[in-house]
């Protein structure tokens, strides 16, 4: 029975939400991890299941200690040099060293699991909503992206999170949350451009599922010669068969205001060299992602 699946689903993250302030913080995860696993087990398709995982997850990420269980602490700018005493002999090497460090730092991957687990579980869940087509995953994607826009909210707010290194590290810990923006950029509601029947921004359908060229447009606003962003036809590259599911604005606002706030605060050298590191078709992305920001924050 949902009803009552849903209420013990609430009671067992309070209860673990309690032990994390009571016992070791290792075993919890491991109770945390069983759970979660035996979830996924069941049809994992099944929207009614992923929301549950989330709101088990929505609970423990709102732990007073969430940002220390999370490791958030550990090292975010590019490590040194391994062997300085011969770093000059090694420079190129040491400098792809880095640049693939820095790259990672933008990945779900194991790795980032392992060393933030909460967080890693949480945004392993975002995805697998944002990708699922199972029926009522609506509901399910606005609960993933608000859990999410809802931390971030509540860090911003936190008086210990306020100078500028804690911030700097906070955000480093939501990197790979780029990355699923990015790859979310199909699935976003379009504020620039309007159907004039329905009000709403174009169909799924005319979404590109691989990065656009940049608009003209917008080429002209960067260069300074006109500051007037008039929406025109996005080029698209190839065409997929996946018909993608349309964010409400309400969605899409949220997860363009976690995306500015992670670019606002993370340092910035971080940023300047992943994106040397990206090859053009992802900077286009990013470019195109920008614009989406200006269209949905810009002062009508």
């Amino acid at each position: 029975e949902a009803e009552h699946a849903e209420k013990m689903n609430i009671s067992l993250a309070f209860f673990l939400y309690d032990l994390l302030s009571l016992m070791d913080r290792g075993f919890v995860f491991n109770l945390i991890k069983h759970y979660c696993n035996q979830l996924s087990s069941k049809l994992n398709s099944l929207s009614t299941l992923i929301s549950m995982r989330l709101e088990f997850l929505r609970i423990l990420c709102s732990h007073e200690h969430y940002l220390n269980l999370n490791l958030f602490f550990m090292g975010s700018s590019a490590p040194a040099s391994p062997s300085p005493s011969i770093s000059s002999e090694n420079s190129s090497s040491c400098s792809s060293f880095q640049d693939n460090r820095i790259a990672s730092m933008f990945d779900l991957s194991p790795e980032f699991r392992q060393k933030h687990f909460l967080t890693g579980l949480l945004f392993t869940e975002l995805d697998a909503a944002l990708d699922s087509e199972a029926e009522g995953i609506i509901k399910v994607q606005r609960k993933a992206i608000n859990a999410v826009h809802n931390l971030l909210s509540s860090h911003d707010l936190d008086p210990r999170c306020q100078k500028t290194e804690i911030k700097n590290k906070i955000a480093a810990l939501y990197l790979p949350l780029v990355s699923t923006i990015l790859d979310a950029i199909p699935h976003l509601h379009d504020f620039s451009v309007l159907d004039t029947k329905t009000g709403k921004s174009r169909s799924s359908e005319e979404e590109p599922d691989t990065p656009s060229l940049i608009n003209p447009n917008v080429a002209m606003a960067v260069a300074g010669n006109q500051f007037d962003l008039k929406p025109s036809p996005i080029l698209i590259s190839s065409i997929s068969q996946k018909v993608y599911t349309t964010l409400s604005p309400e969605c899409t606002r949220n997860l363009l205001t976690c995306f500015l706030w992670i670019m606002k605060n993370v340092e910035q050298n971080v940023i300047q060299k992943w994106l040397a590191y990206l090859p053009t078709m992802q900077l286009n992305r990013i470019l195109d992602l920008l614009y989406m920001c200006v269209s949905c924050f810009e002062y009508k």
